[in-house]
């Protein structure tokens, strides 16, 4: 992963929206009404934010009963940390 690429994704996970939502699909799947309503943000934000988190590959999608359950994806996030602790711990 080049030094931009890991810039990026941390860029997108600075933002403490993008973070809390991330905190809270890590413990269970959700559906943007859902987060909207415990985090007192529109569900268009919530859907922009979901939008930035897919293309970062940090959050998958399903469909379920006429919703997008999201959940986080454990492997990206792990992968991320990998290679920032690779990064900066480099002797």
């Amino acid at each position: 992963m080049t030094d931009e690429a890991i810039c990026n994704l941390l860029k997108v996970i600075s933002d403490r929206s993008k973070f809390e939502i991330l905190r809270r699909i890590s413990r269970s799947s959700s559906y943007c009404q859902e987060l909207a309503r415990e985090m007192n943000l529109t569900t268009a934000t919530i859907s922009r934010h979901m939008g930035l988190l897919l293309d970062a590959g940090l959050v998958r999608a399903r469909r379920g009963e006429n919703r997008i359950y999201y959940d986080l994806n454990r492997d990206a996030v792990t992968n991320l940390c990998d290679v920032v602790c690779g990064v900066l711990l480099q002797q």
